[in-house]
């Protein structure tokens, strides 16, 4: 075979290859055809029963989602995040800005088990672990528009533990915020972010 014909089919096999992946891009875009499916979407992520392990797990699937939402070229930044006492994370919330993010993500919703011999367990058992995924589309600021009468909020705090010191207990370091007409509950965790809504709702 001559090299120009060697070349063609070279050529050829990249244009197919390239027509594949624009086919497989279009048919999941036909998928996706909800609302909110081409926004950005926040991910909550909760670990459940299951203790250390459980947080462990919680840890990875974090890591997990940061790294897919990078090899998409997505922007993805971990909003916040609760450590553990001994490993993984008690919650996360993550933020991935880009086109179908959402309705790539939504399908994560809801709670998730996974069952092995836990690392954290001292006899070396197998246990099963769980997981809650909560996913919403990220809104571009301009199309929020909502105002809340302050009567509909149930605005809490509370202090977590310390471990000791003169700085212990001095400030709320957990906010939780009720929409009394819904039921919709959010809390945030840290004392920074805790005295900032502090003085807003003042």
């Amino acid at each position: 075979m001559e090299s120009t014909d060697t070349a063609l089919l070279e050529e050829a096999a990249t244009i197919v290859k390239e027509l594949n992946k624009a086919l497989d891009k279009f048919e999941l875009s036909q998928l996706l055809l909800g609302p909110y499916d081409k926004e950005g979407a926040v991910i909550n992520i909760t670990a459940g029963a299951g203790g250390t392990d459980a947080q462990d797990w919680a840890d990875m699937l974090l890591r997990m989602y940061v790294r897919w939402g990078e090899r998409q070229r997505y922007k993805t930044r971990v909003v916040e995040k609760s450590m553990g006492e001994e490993a993984g994370i008690k919650s996360a919330t993550i933020e991935a800005e880009g086109r179908y993010a959402f309705g790539y993500l939504s399908g994560e919703k809801g709670t998730h088990r996974i069952v092995r011999q836990s690392p954290f367990n001292a006899k070396g058992l197998r246990q099963t672990s769980f997981y809650g995924d909560e996913v919403m589309p990220l809104l571009p600021e301009d199309s929020l528009n909502v105002e809340i009468p302050e009567e509909d909020l149930q605005i809490g705090f509370s202090i977590t533990g310390g471990s000791g010191g003169q700085n212990v207990n001095k400030l709320e370091t957990a906010v939780r915020i009720t929409h009394i007409p819904t039921g919709v509950t959010v809390r945030c965790t840290g004392a920074a972010f805790s005295l900032h809504l502090t003085c807003f709702f003042c």
